[in-house]
């Protein structure tokens, strides 16, 4: 085992647990512990909310694509940066404002108050879906580490799998929202940093950008094309699908959430533009790393496999464990905002509206508190028994799924609900499930045409069903819905 890999990502490690800590002296109270007490800046909230939404997905499952498809795969920066500039766009203040004008704190209790009608339902369905998805997402994340790490340090991937899963959970139940906030911020710096540097080293030891393409080129003649070689409907379908896959970003509840804790919505402009540009400097860094990486193993069979190669026996050992940690940083930044977001709906939202207790008292509030940390533990454990069983899946396969069920489920009655009075209870209950329904039945059909599809089939049906039954049912709130959707356009 390399220890020169290894100390630079122990010492991450553990001040990753310190910032835990240090972040519970602001977390005591109900609202303190689940949104930083909505006084997150532009510049924290902004790279927290990018980089729990990149993961390991940017250093796995993207360098894989590219390997595979090469420039072409900037189509997938596309599609990401037309999700991220409409779910600011669309939700960003509003959801911002509503949130704080309802009182809600949660995703299912924005929902809940918003629609005034079937409450119970509303609250089953949607803590439900985030436990099942954000488990699978959390798996997914585990199944990436689990896979570099055995490339990398040679040791089993359920190892790593563990390991990655404690340190986070650690650090979650020591400080809540903030600590998640606070470190996604400080790995979001290093990623950057990381990133630059690791694709600049890789460009000098292959003679430079030009000559990485020329090499390229000279392998793949498809390279050479910015559609890989396809044209016509065949073109078309591949770039809409990577579109397509982006408007999953929109209505995802642990992105979400970050809008619901900015300090006031003047922040939400600043937030989008160090938002956007993080994410171009991740994703661009990371298709040069493919690229000059896919010169020192061309005939890799595993693209996703490509990263840990490249640390394991190109790197020097110390910019090695530098880009180790930025790895760990993508997965890191991600899981404690799935894990974060899964837990506190659930306690919040089932265990306390079962229980038929309001959190009142500062007795309450900590009882809360212990219970969400203790949903953390459960939703850890079920995410690392996912983890273990589909080891050997393709991580891009396992993130679809989750992202597709969450697009599926959120993103109409989520945008609905910020500009549409009519929305109601059962047109809200009925899109949900159906939505649902069309990201599971598309992840086994149109999948197979192209991963993002499923993504696109989730949304439109979950938009047409919450239309329809919206518009055959009647919710006897309308006219105050409609003072509340005036109020929110307003800057609080």
């Amino acid at each position: 085992m390399n220890v020169g890999l290894l100390i630079p990502l122990i010492i991450y490690l553990l001040i990753m647990i310190g910032l835990g800590f240090y972040a519970n002296r602001g977390s005591t109270d109900r609202e303190g512990f689940l949104l930083a007490g909505r006084g997150l800046g532009a510049w924290v909230m902004s790279l927290s909310y990018a980089f729990s939404g990149m993961s390991s997905y940017v250093l796995v499952t993207f360098v894989g694509i590219v390997v595979v498809q090469g420039p072409s795969s900037f189509w997938i920066l596309i599609g990401f940066n037309v999700g991220f500039t409409l779910a600011y766009l669309l939700i960003g203040r509003r959801i911002r404002n509503y949130s704080q004008l309802l009182g809600a704190v949660t995703y299912a209790e924005y929902y809940r108050k918003r629609v005034r009608q079937c409450g119970g339902a509303i609250n089953l369905i949607v803590s439900i879906i985030i436990v099942l998805m954000m488990s699978v997402y959390v798996a997914s994340q585990l199944i990436a580490t689990g896979k570099t790490a055995q490339a990398i340090f040679g040791i089993p991937s359920w190892v790593a799998v563990l390991i990655a899963a404690v340190v986070v959970l650690v650090y979650c139940i020591a400080g809540g929202f903030k600590a998640v906030s606070l470190t996604d911020f400080i790995q979001g710096l290093l990623i950057l940093i990381g990133m630059i540097i690791t694709a600049c080293i890789l460009l000098s030891m292959r003679g430079g950008l030009g000559n990485v393409m020329q090499e390229n080129i000279a392998i793949h003649p498809d390279w050479a094309h910015a559609t890989y070689g396809k044209a016509g409907m065949a073109f078309i379908g591949t770039a809409l699908g990577w579109i397509t896959s982006g408007l999953s970003l929109i209505g995802r509840p642990h992105d979400t959430i970050r809008f619901f804790a900015i300090k006031n919505s003047g922040e939400i402009r600043k937030a989008y533009f160090s938002n956007m540009l993080a994410l171009s400097i991740v994703y661009w860094m990371a298709l040069v790393i493919a690229m000059a990486g896919n010169l020192f193993f061309p005939d890799l069979q595993d693209g996703e496999l490509l990263f840990g190669q490249l640390v394991s026996t190109v790197l020097p050992p110390v910019i090695g464990g530098g880009i180790m940690v930025v790895f760990m940083g993508l997965m890191m930044s991600t899981i404690d905002s799935q894990l974060f977001s899964a837990s506190s709906t659930f306690v919040n939202d089932v265990l306390n509206r079962f229980s038929k207790k309001d959190v009142k008292e500062k007795s309450d509030e900590q009882k809360e508190i212990r219970n969400i940390q203790i949903c953390m533990v459960v939703v850890s454990i079920l995410a690392i028994i996912i983890a273990l069983a589909w080891k050997n899946s393709p991580v891009l396969r396992v993130t679809q799924y989750a992202s597709a069920g969450m697009a599926g489920v959120f993103c109409a009655p989520l945008i609905l609900s910020l500009y549409w009075k009519k929305l109601t209870g059962p047109g809200t209950v009925a899109g949900m499930i159906c939505g649902f329904a069309a990201a599971v039945i598309s992840m086994h059909t149109v999948y197979k045409i192209h991963s993002g599809w499923p993504v696109g089939v989730a949304i439109l049906v979950g938009f047409v069903v919450t239309i329809v039954v919206s518009l055959v049912t009647k919710n006897p709130y309308e006219d105050e819905i409609a003072k509340e959707l005036e109020q929110i356009k307003k800057e609080f």
